[in-house]
């Protein structure tokens, strides 16, 4: 977890429980922000597994920022039962094997306690400064895909980042809701440094030939507040069940048919149909499934509708990962990448199964066609891929029976769809959230600087975006289903 860019060292902003707070509230400044920084920075970067779930974290981080003396307040967190370190069958705390990385997780009881974000003041890393890399070009430049990438990023600009403003640097009490949000803007506030510095580190993953740089690696909600210097409208392209699709080129000729159907509405949909799991968490399953052959739900299935490619799953469960991230990168990296190149496009970036342009970028259907066409060599699929326009100043509601592609839904389709929990759950909360923010602009309009209403009514936006393009995404699963 000792990111080589050593982002954490940026961290402001940092994630309490209520249970350590009443520890640590009368302590000096610096001394809290020792305790906060562990428990933060655990729940910032696990939030991504499952509830409570261990994270292993390397020993560097703590030392970076605590010090030499770091393991005493380790066990002082310990002892409070905020953390817990997760313990061999020798009853010793593990280590992942000759990384000194040990696996931490926030007690169930320091969770439930509830959580409080805290902003402290800047201060002086304590790593020797040529670490850091801040300002430093470490970019192979003579790689013409990382010169590409690199004046692509370039191009792009922060606006917006601060949802939760504490100038006064007291502790905010956080509900269920904001707590997400908030942990996705601590941990984009530490990338978009390495966006200020020109730290882009960007480089090819070891085995498949993958791009990285801070704009694929930061969370989803941060790369919102990205923007292009040449146009206030960002278009985000998206392949549809990317690796489903890249699948398709390994799926056994008998079952090509059966398996083309389904990728032609939702094979998410399909799979956690009758069951109580989300589409989210069947992306994940579907992943673990196909990259390493992991015994869940999506193997179940796969072996009672696609017995033979099952098998071919199951007898390649080694490469399979690295062949369908290989798959992907050759289209997206060699293949796009490239493409532009040679057009002479300027300004789209890459982001794994999808890009980013600007609105003034002027050729996107030749992209889109040429990630069609070369999926389709690959597959013998053609893909679905998916736009989303981004507009800096945009104001106007999320459409409520309308996808991206202009389709709408009557009445009483909108009513059938509701009908299922989760997705009224998702349709009541965006209208909840739409109707705060408006009753905050219009007490705004007489407390114009009123910090805590400016708080809630850029967390109610946060939450009114969110939840509605959750919404947008079911609106274009019942219609791909429903009317093709």
């Amino acid at each position: 977890m000792d990111t080589p860019n050593k982002k954490y060292l940026y961290v402001t902003k940092c994630l309490i429980p209520q249970m350590l707070w009443s520890h640590i509230q009368d302590l000096p400044e610096s001394e809290q922000f020792k305790y906060a920084f562990v428990t933060s920075f655990i729940k910032v970067n696990g939030k991504k597994t499952e509830r409570f779930q261990n994270i292993n974290i390397h020993h560097k981080v703590w030392l970076n920022i605590i010090g030499s003396k770091y393991p005493s307040y380790i066990n002082k967190l310990k002892e409070w039962n905020i953390i817990s370190i997760q313990l061999n069958e020798n009853g010793k705390e593990t280590y992942k094997k000759a990384q000194f990385a040990k696996c931490y997780s926030i007690t169930i009881d320091a969770n439930k306690s509830g959580w409080i974000l805290r902003e402290y003041n800047k201060r002086k890393a304590k790593v020797v400064k040529s670490k850091l890399m801040a300002g430093k070009n470490k970019n192979n430049l003579s790689d013409p895909i990382i010169n590409y990438t690199y004046r692509s990023i370039q191009l792009l600009y922060i606006y917006n980042i601060n949802i939760f403003t504490n100038n006064t640097h007291t502790a905010i009490c956080l509900d269920e809701s904001e707590l997400e949000t908030v942990s996705d803007v601590i941990d984009g506030e530490c990338w978009y440094k390495n966006l200020e510095t020109n730290n882009y580190n960007i480089k090819y993953g070891e085995n498949c030939g993958r791009l990285y740089h801070p704009v694929i690696c930061m969370p989803k909600a941060a790369r919102e507040n990205l923007w292009f210097k040449d146009s206030d409208v960002v278009l985000d392209y998206d392949i549809k069940s990317c690796f489903p699709v890249l699948l398709m080129a390994i799926v056994d000729d008998l079952e090509k048919d059966k398996y083309k159907k389904i990728l032609d509405g939702d094979i998410y949909s399909r799979i956690i149909d009758g069951t109580k799991h989300n589409r989210e968490d069947c992306k994940a399953a579907f992943q673990q499934f196909s990259n390493g052959f992991v015994s869940n739900y999506v193997s179940d299935w796969f072996e009672q509708h696609f017995p033979l490619t099952f098998q071919i799953i199951k007898a390649d469960y080694v490469n399979m990962s690295k062949r369908l991230q290989s798959m992907e990168s050759t289209i997206m990296v060699q293949g796009l990448i490239n493409f532009c190149i040679q057009k002479g496009y300027e300004g789209m970036v890459i982001c794994h199964d999808g890009w980013m342009n600007s609105g003034s970028f002027g050729n996107d259907s030749e992209l889109v066609d040429y990630v069609k066409e070369e999926i389709f060599k690959m597959c013998g699929y053609v893909p679905t891929i998916k736009l989303r326009r981004r507009h800096k100043n945009e104001n106007t509601p999320l459409p409520l029976k309308e996808n991206s592609d202009g389709k709408t839904i009557t009445d009483e389709e909108q009513e059938a769809l509701l009908e299922n929990l989760e997705y009224r759950r998702v349709f009541n909360k965006m209208c909840d959230a739409d109707r705060v923010r408006k009753q905050l602009a219009k007490r705004l309009h007489h407390c114009k600087n009123d910090t805590n209403l400016i708080r809630k009514q850029r967390v109610a936006k946060q939450r009114y975006i969110n939840y509605g393009g959750k919404w947008v995404k079911f609106l274009e699963n019942f219609l791909q289903i429903n009317k093709k």
